[in-house]
């Protein structure tokens, strides 16, 4: 995808003499979709359209705060997904026009598809109905329950608290799992999980490496990832609470506190640490970097391997011998982990009980 913007932006670059103005200011525009619109006149055109819209939403609007939220999820989740000038394009006009007709908190075209999660199931996790490619993977993630496991996990983490639904969906774009607000909703989508398979799948050609082991290691990959988003929904439902980091750095402490509370035995720590390392060198993972990837809300596939690596060396010491192996974490880092512990933990005490 960022291949395909840095096209963008350099063929737009060639084609327009100065940058337009847009709703945002141009020279501070991140890399990728901001910069390929403040490149292309119809796009900036469209962008300060909608600004204005949406200023005028928020001037009219009883609940502010939801129609933000949808901003923000617009931005996250449809716009910033596209990786062709139309699909931009196209994107804003339905915005646009939502923004213009009183439809803000509506569901874009792109992920409408989510209008057929049933709100009155009592079940918290949904099983969309999948095409002939990505069935075996819907049919997998219902018989081995792994929704219903990470669900286990959080409410046993936060109990008393609002759980969001989680959903498996076939996604249009490849956008691996996200948390939707309007809906309050965790979207897993399957072909995320087949990508994360076809990982552990690889690791089998080796002789030497046990099924059963792979496979559990895949489990808690899922895991993860989905109590990552659940993170996103308390996180949502608690921003009263405020906050000095990231949002997202905050979601995968919450899912590595989680994990790691349930992960007593060293064994089983370190496996979940090979977990980690699987879906985040499965995601992202490259030798050089640029300042799209040192910009994205999520911090490097690396740095969250070793935040993980820090909490689950502070969570049991015995991890240490295991680090000291891989070279993870520098002895100054792993000097600081039992604090990171500690302040992790506590922080999610803060999230779960604070107010109560």
């Amino acid at each position: 995808m960022r291949l395909k913007l840095l096209s963008l932006v350099l063929l737009t670059a060639l084609t327009s003499t100065a940058a337009s103005a847009a709703s945002f200011a141009c020279t501070k525009a991140r890399p990728g979709v901001e910069q390929v619109v403040c490149l292309t006149p119809s796009l900036s055109h469209q962008d300060e359209e909608m600004a204005a819209l949406y200023t005028k939403a928020l001037r009219n609007a009883d609940n502010s705060v939801a129609i933000r939220q949808s901003q923000r999820d617009w931005l996250r989740l449809v716009r910033n997904q596209c990786t062709t000038v139309d699909c931009l394009g196209a994107a804003y006009d339905r915005r646009i026009a939502a923004l213009a007709t009183g439809r803000a908190l509506e569901l874009d075209a792109s992920i409408s598809a989510l209008k057929a999660v049933d709100p009155a199931a009592t079940s918290g996790v949904q099983y969309l109905p999948a095409s002939q490619d990505s069935k075996p993977y819907e049919d997998w993630l219902e018989q081995n329950q792994l929704f219903e496991s990470a669900i286990a996990l959080a409410r046993r983490a936060a109990p008393g608290m609002p759980l969001p639904k989680v959903v498996g969906w076939e996604c249009d774009t490849n956008r691996g799992a996200f948390y939707v607000s309007q809906q309050d909703l965790v979207v897993v989508c399957y072909q995320f999980v087949a990508e994360i398979a076809s990982y552990h799948v690889g690791r089998l050609q080796d002789p030497s490496t046990n099924a059963t082991v792979e496979g559990r290691r895949m489990f808690t990959a899922i895991e993860f990832a989905v109590l990552h988003e659940i993170g996103h929904s308390l996180l949502h439902r608690r921003k009263a609470l405020g906050s000095l980091g990231s949002e997202e750095t905050e979601a995968d402490s919450f899912a590595s506190v989680v994990l790691l509370s349930n992960e007593p035995d060293i064994n089983d720590v370190v496996e979940s640490a090979v977990s980690i390392w699987g879906l985040t060198s499965t995601f992202g993972m490259k030798e050089q970097n640029g300042w799209e990837d040192y910009s994205d809300e999520h911090a490097l596939p690396q740095q969250r391997f070793a935040n993980y690596a820090c909490l689950a060396l502070g969570r049991n010491p015995a991890f240490g011998q295991w680090i000291m192996k891989t070279s993870v974490l520098k002895p100054q880092r792993a000097q600081r982990c039992a604090n990171e512990w500690e302040r992790a933990a506590a922080g999610l005490h803060t999230l779960v009980f604070a107010g109560r």
